[in-house]
């Protein structure tokens, strides 16, 4: 799966992706709650939550384009602390933060992994000192299983972990199997200065919505779930036709890519006089 088929920008070729993401930018406007930064982005947003961010060079060029799900009720949010920016090696605009996820009523740390951000630069002398906030997130799946039994998500485990050995007794975590709200952000693993792969988690949850939405562009059909796992809940996008829905799904077993957008508007540029005379 790609990351914009996730959101049915699905292409056959080149030129189908130029024609169907150029008529969405065509259709795109500055980003709200950008402040000056906004001059130098457009953002796609159609009724289906599928939305584009594209960075544009000196000359109002297409520098580099990150995919979003934007849902109509504001999307799913978590509690993230970070201490620094960590930069893309190849692409600034594809850089994000390494986070703790945090329970947003005790401050206790869940889990970490890294978010892409859906805008950096905006953020990046923020993110230079350590800040707790939150973060819409959404999760771009190579692999989704929508399970509707226990014995669904067994299959679904035993795809990516092995079965188990029948008649012979189950040692402790062999074959590996994961709880029904897990998150093992397998990226931080490696990857160090690539961010696509870095933000990425394996994760299962308890599914609390799927829905079948249409790409206004494309014409293409994606799935959407709403998902509890551990660190709370997060929209998961993926193309329609490489997930079975389902009429009742009950869990999830998902591998996604992670971006991440902070609720809170970037700070305000500061010119040097005004940082130098302490107006900043």
């Amino acid at each position: 799966m790609s990351n914009l088929s996730a959101i049915g920008f699905a292409a056959s070729s080149e030129d189908d992706f130029r024609r169907t993401v150029g008529a969405a930018l065509e259709r795109a406007a500055l980003p709200p709650d950008l402040g000056a930064s906004a001059s130098h982005y457009l953002w796609f947003r159609d009724a289906s939550g599928a939305a584009l961010a594209a960075r544009l060079d000196a000359r109002k060029g297409i520098d580099c384009i990150t995919p979003f799900f934007a849902a109509p009720d504001g999307g799913t949010r978590w509690r993230v602390r970070t201490s620094a920016p960590h930069l893309d090696r190849e692409c600034l605009h594809c850089s994000g933060a390494d986070c703790d996820v945090l329970d947003p009523s005790s401050g206790v740390m869940y889990t970490r992994t890294a978010l892409q951000f859906l805008f950096f630069e905006p953020y990046q002398a923020w993110l230079a000192e350590e800040r707790t906030f939150d973060v819409v997130i959404v999760g771009f799946a190579s692999s989704l299983s929508l399970c509707a039994t226990p014995d669904d998500f067994e299959r679904a485990q035993a795809a990516l972990f092995g079965d188990a050995e029948p008649g012979v007794p189950r040692e402790p975590g062999k074959p590996m199997r994961l709880a029904a709200q897990a998150f093992l952000p397998h990226g931080m693993f490696g990857a160090e200065g690539q961010l696509g792969e870095r933000a990425r988690a394996l994760l299962t949850g308890n599914v609390e919505s799927v829905t079948v939405a249409r790409n206004e562009i494309a014409g293409s059909r994606f799935v959407h779930t709403r998902v509890r796992t551990l660190g709370g809940p997060i929209d998961i996008v993926a193309p329609a036709d490489a997930v079975e829905v389902p009429e009742r799904a009950t869990l999830v077993v998902a591998d996604c890519w992670l971006v991440g957008r902070p609720v809170e508007p970037p700070p305000p540029k500061t010119g040097f006089f005004r940082r130098l005379l302490g107006r900043a």
